[in-house]
């Protein structure tokens, strides 16, 4: 809590300036995660790309 009161105006505004480059540079990092990992796990939630990958049925 001591830190939001060592804050001022300008360091808030400042903040506010960097909102949306941050945005920005964590939903890249997110794909790009995903991406690289496992990414039909995510993919399978999606109702346009889940009927691509039909599931394999077990014998």
């Amino acid at each position: 809590m001591s830190l939001l009161r060592s804050l001022g105006k300008k360091q808030l505004e400042l903040a506010g300036n960097w909102l949306g480059s941050a945005g920005v540079y964590g939903a890249t990092a997110s794909g790009l995660v995903v991406y690289f990992t496992d990414w039909r796990v995510v993919v399978d939630y999606l109702p346009f790309y889940n009927g691509k990958f039909p599931k394999e049925e077990e014998a």
